[in-house]
């Protein structure tokens, strides 16, 4: 792979001028425009090609491109007609754009004929649900294509052209780059929003927010990310819209919660040990193995498998869950490094999905920045085994694979969650092995009330206590109050419904053109999810979804052509192709980025900082992100705060759960000590009869205390930490100092608060 400068692409000057987004968030969903500026500085007419990615569940539903101040729509067409006019077009001397989806994540965008000294501008539009993360929305822009390990039997079956459109020309540097901005209007009030990828300015009024990058453009080597913190984020909602022909389309959204109740299971730990993995992503993905570990209870089994070219199992076969086991994963865990070659990901998933399971319960967390080529074949084995054992995925890094990391949690009945480098993963995995643990919730269904539905997406939705739903149904007729959905916990029936109101959006097609887009994606998947494996089933109706809603799928192309008497013809012939240059993914092997500006600046940031004081212990914890005053001048893309050893502050909470023991006590060191200063004033431990062994009588005051401080100090957290503590308190029970938290177990975490 060749690292050069940025300023000279394949076959001469980069045209790409720079890309511009503009993100809308209504409610639980949001709409973006992209525009992608073209200028052409050669003596010769060029054909631009661009790869570039969008969120794996976007639903591309607009296309047009400016050119000598000619507006040219673009029309959805099957991708092999639209192919062949776009080809016509060219050869005639006409200029033509098109679009085309590669992956669900990575498009391809072309601009033929363009004339010297031209300039083109593409507009894209597109839809998608927002994930919910705690309590926030999240809002994700990504910004380059990461390279991908491609599986040498893998690649000799693509052609030329998919292996160009996911395996773009990739430069140290760059000369164009993002330019970016967020308006947040929300169902419930917005109490922060914060940004933990980029220095931007945070504005918040009510249901109202807006974020603006501190700098006119920034690199393109790393996602933006947003979280914006809700007021009341799990409300459930039902909406309908106007869809083509007189149709309707509805949306039932909800965040279900049921009783917790623990079972055992068979915990596999699988962490991507490749190249691609160093610097931040292995030390992410160790981090949140050993806090993971710390998760597990007596009665659980447990395996850690590491993965690259080669797969390295730690036992061979699930273990019994003790010290012992846990001292020597530990070990073990802490010297892992990002040493194993390519990112082989079928040979993992087999070794963790597979092998006797002795009735037992197996639950997969897979840890991974997704950069591979054979997604569609990895999800399909994911698909074919989810009766084995469920996937739940945590892509790591600034450019993780959204369509490996989602589709392979999607397929098995899992789910997705993503970890920035800058952001704190405990509440991420300590979320996953919430959902990995608890019961599964069966027999799902949809109760629409009075309503004729006739296509329902996705076909078979899944529920998992704390996380967010979305199932859209095609309506023809009928009437109802409210729709359901509904399936068999542990305890009984989970029900989440919702009154049924209208889209507030009103004309807006952001409701049909996300249920197609999920429509479109259960045929794809169904089919094993490949561009390819989409021509050969369920094509036809592709195509017919996608031209009916104006939504682009793998079955067809975004086409448009300048047919106007101003346009007129450049030379003709085959225009010279250029293919565009994107940004190194950042921290990619461990490299940094370079920013090519083409304007010095100077500039002032001004960094504020907040402390706390965790039971009388100052603590320093920086901004994920640097507030600038509205008058701060223009400033490059900078890191977020960090110490001087470059790496993010250590988290108090995740050092007091890493010394919990594994049978859920805490010793009374020095350290532990420390953490949980000021809480010996007003606690004494209850009188035992027998009386406790004095080392017995130690642990019961650490682990108390500490449970006391987890609810005082991080109860808004309590996602975070609420399976450790469950752990404690049953411990304290085994011992018979349940008193010690006020003696009721489901009010341990409210003790203090």
């Amino acid at each position: 792979m060749d690292l050069d400068s940025g300023l000279v692409g394949p076959g001469g000057p980069v045209v790409l001028r720079g890309v511009a987004v503009d993100v809308a968030v209504r409610g639980v969903a949001m709409r973006a425009s992209v525009a992608q500026r073209y200028r052409n500085e050669e003596a010769v007419a060029i054909e631009a090609v661009y790869s570039f990615p969008l969120p794996e569940a976007a639903a591309v539903c607009g296309f047009e491109a400016d050119v000598g101040g000619r507006r040219v729509v673009g029309r959805v067409e099957d991708r092999r007609k639209g192919a062949a006019e776009y080809d016509e077009a060219i050869d005639r001397g006409a200029r033509a754009f098109r679009m085309d989806e590669e992956r669900p994540n990575v498009f391809v965008a072309c601009v033929g004929n363009l004339g010297p000294g031209e300039e083109a501008t593409l507009r894209l539009s597109y839809v998608c649900d927002l994930p919910q993360v705690g309590d926030c929305l999240q809002v994700r822009v990504p910004a380059t294509i990461a390279p991908r390990y491609v599986p040498a039997r893998v690649a000799a079956e693509m052609t030329g052209d998919e292996r160009d459109a996911i395996a773009p020309p990739v430069a140290a540097a760059i000369p164009y780059g993002l330019s970016l901005a967020v308006d947040v209007e929300a169902a419930s009030e917005v109490k922060e929003v914060a940004c933990p990828s980029h220095p931007a300015v945070v504005s918040i009024a009510g249901r109202r927010a807006s974020v603006r990058l501190v700098s006119d453009e920034v690199r393109m080597d790393r996602d933006f990310v947003a979280d914006v913190r809700l007021r009341d984020p799990r409300a459930p909602a039902a909406m309908i819209a106007p869809g083509p022909d007189g149709e309707r389309v509805v949306l039932l959204t909800g965040v279900p919660q049921w009783a917790l109740r623990r079972e055992p299971i068979d915990a596999v730990f699988v962490i991507d040990r490749s190249g691609s993995m160093q610097g931040d992503g292995i030390r992410s993905a160790r981090d949140a193995l050993l806090l993971a570990l710390r998760s597990l209870v007596a009665g659980d089994r447990f395996e850690v498998v590491g993965f690259g070219s080669t797969v390295e199992c730690m036992f061979g076969r699930p273990v019994p869950y003790r010290q012992e086991s846990l001292d020597e994963a530990t070990a073990r865990v802490r010297a892992m490094d990002a040493d194993l070659g390519g990112t082989e990901v079928l040979p993992a998933l087999a070794a963790a999905m597979e092998g006797r399971r002795d009735g037992r319960r197996r639950e997969v967390l897979l840890l991974t920045d997704g950069e591979v080529g054979n997604e569609s074949e990895c999800i399909a084995y994911a698909a074919r085994h989810a009766k084995r054992a469920r996937l739940f995925t945590i892509g790591i890094g600034h450019a993780a694979s959204e369509f490996l990391v989602r589709g392979l949690a999607r397929a098995s009945g899992g789910t997705a969650e993503f970890l920035h480098p800058s952001e704190r993963m405990e509440s991420r995995v300590l979320g996953q092995l919430g959902r990995m643990a608890a019961p599964r919730v069966r027999d799902v269904r949809l109760d629409w009330g009075g309503l004729e539905v006739d296509l329902v997406a996705p076909a078979a939705p899944t529920l998992h206590r704390g996380e967010r739903f979305a199932v859209y149904a095609r309506v023809r007729g009928g009437e109802a109050r409210e729709v359901a959905i509904i399936g068999t916990g542990p305890d009984g029936e989970v029900r989440v419904a919702a009154p049924l109101a209208p889209c507030e959006t009103g004309d807006d097609p952001i409701l049909p053109a996300l249920m197609a887009r999920k429509a479109i994606r259960d045929i794809e998947e169904a089919a094993g999810g490949a561009r390819r494996s989409g021509r050969r089933t369920g094509r036809d109706r592709l195509i017919e979804l996608s031209r009916r809603y104006s939504v682009l799928c793998s079955a067809t192309t975004y086409l448009a052509v300048d047919e106007t008497a101003e346009a007129a013809p450049t030379a003709r012939g085959r225009p010279a192709r250029r293919r565009i240059p994107i940004a190194l993914a950042h921290g990619w092997h461990g490299w940094d980025t370079a920013w090519v500006d083409t304007a010095t600046r100077g500039f002032s940031l001004r960094r504020r900082t907040a402390s706390l004081r965790l039971a009388g212990v100052p603590l320093a914890s920086s901004l994920s992100y640097c507030c600038m005053a509205p008058d701060a001048p223009d400033v490059p893309d900078a890191a977020p705060v960090r110490e001087a050893d470059g790496h993010a502050p250590e988290d108090p909470l995740v050092r007091l759960c890493s010394l919990q023991r594994a049978d859920g006590s805490w010793d009374l060191t020095p350290e532990v000590t420390e953490l949980v200063a000021g809480e010996e004033a007003d606690f004494q431990v209850p009188r035992a009869d027998p009386p406790l062994r004095p080392d017995v009588a130690d642990r019961v005051l650490a682990t108390a205390m500490a449970i006391r401080v987890l609810a005082r100090c991080f109860a808004d957290r309590a996602d975070a930490w609420h399976m450790i503590a469950d752990k404690a308190v049953a411990w304290l029970a085994s011992v018979g100092m349940l008193d010690a938290v006020g003696g009721d177990p489901r009010a341990a975490r409210a003790v203090g608060t």
